[in-house]
């Protein structure tokens, strides 16, 4: 986007530019050297739609990243597309009670985590060709997705700790420490971060950020969805914190809410740091898919500073969404700060959104943090990153 003009609507500007963007990406890829599969022109065919399907699941059920997925480059927006499908897939059979008994769906997690890291590949042709998405079949990117991280040589370890990690998470459970709490957001985000970083083009100096930017999602995550999660007999606010979880899920009173919402608020102090320290290491990911992640981190951002200006008297209320034209805001902002600081990498690498001055996020302290994420660098995929 060369310039906005200042009667266009920020919504309007955005899509503007995502149209702008759209077009760019589709002349790149029209032009950009197909890959070489043997045989005839069917397998490009199959895998094609494939990929178009799992763009579509990431478009739906990942709203916030699929407006940031539209800055990356074509390879890496249709390759990220494929892991968010397979990692959606893999946490629904995790959670959703709906697809058939505890059982059943750790049999098809196991399937799906053996598929993707070719442990079961002799009998791919005896597995279901589709899985359920949130009540609709969408083809299988197990395949796909297994090659995709091989090809990048993304570590095994990394792969089956995310597995493991919503393995464990697929029954009622709770936590009792932030250390605690740190490795789980590790093993279902920081994990994926990871897988994500070959993606994007990354070089390994970018990993350590990559992985503390998916935990700090995660946090967001869980600061939004404690009423949700509540329901599911999920209780992620460590118990040490001093706030039961039953006062989480409905506080009685005026002091209990406000302890409620003074723990949450603390889930989001955390991801807050987590997203400063992540920051820096976004300069060393290739301009083509760096603005990509820096919209990512300012929405997801975006969605913590929202529950704090909107407060404990509303959290109880209606879950917190940023609307479209806060998105569109937020990546206004992104877009014009990239543009005015693309001469500088540093400054752009720096730069920040400037806190909601109702909003006063409340931080631990940094050497705290530290320690916690000291107790968790034995975890596999960790090891001289934290």
């Amino acid at each position: 986007m060369s310039a906005v003009q200042l009667q266009t609507t920020p919504a309007q500007a955005v899509q503007d530019l995502l149209t702008t963007q759209e077009g760019q990406l589709a002349r790149a890829a029209q032009s950009a050297p197909r890959a070489q599969i043997a045989g005839d022109a069917q397998p490009m065919q199959d895998q094609q739609a494939r990929a178009l399907q799992a763009g579509a699941v990431m478009r739906t059920h990942a709203k916030s990243f699929a407006w940031a997925a539209r800055f990356l480059s074509p390879d890496a927006r249709s390759d990220a597309a494929v892991l968010y499908a397979l990692a959606r897939a893999a946490d629904d059979w995790a959670d959703e009670e709906a697809l058939g008994s505890l059982s059943a769906r750790m049999l098809q997690l196991h399937s799906l985590r053996d598929q993707t890291l070719g442990l079961d590949l002799a009998n791919h042709s005896a597995l279901p060709s589709t899985f359920t998405v949130a009540g609709s079949q969408q083809h299988s990117a197990r395949n796909d997705a297994g090659s995709l991280l091989h090809a990048h040589a993304v570590p095994p370890e990394v792969t089956r700790y995310f597995f493991d990690s919503l393995e464990a998470d697929a029954q009622p459970r709770s936590l009792r420490s932030s250390a605690a709490l740190l490795a789980f957001c590790y093993g279902v985000a920081g994990t994926v971060g990871l897988m994500m970083c070959p993606i994007l083009g990354a070089p390994h100096s970018a990993r350590r950020s990559a992985c503390l930017l998916g935990m700090a999602m995660q946090l967001t995550n869980i600061a939004r969805d404690v009423v949700e999660d509540a329901a599911r007999g999920r209780c992620y606010v460590p118990s040490d914190w001093g706030v039961p979880a039953r006062c989480l899920a409905a506080p009685q009173s005026d002091a209990e809410r406000r302890a409620a919402f003074a723990a949450i608020a603390q889930l989001l102090g955390m991801a807050e740091q987590l997203y400063a320290m992540a920051q820096p290491g976004i300069a060393d990911i290739p301009r083509a898919n760096q603005r990509a992640i820096r919209v990512a981190l300012y929405l997801y951002r975006g969605i913590g500073r929202k529950i704090l200006r909107l407060g404990a008297q509303q959290y109880w209320q209606s879950r917190a969404i940023v609307s479209p034209l806060e998105k569109a805001w937020l990546v206004l902002r992104v877009v014009l700060q990239s543009n005015a600081s693309a001469a500088s990498a540093a400054s752009a690498a720096s730069a920040s959104v400037p806190e909601p001055a109702s909003a006063q996020l409340p931080r631990p302290q940094h050497a705290q943090l530290e320690r916690d994420l000291a107790q968790i660098a034995h975890l596999p995929g960790l090891h001289g990153l934290l």
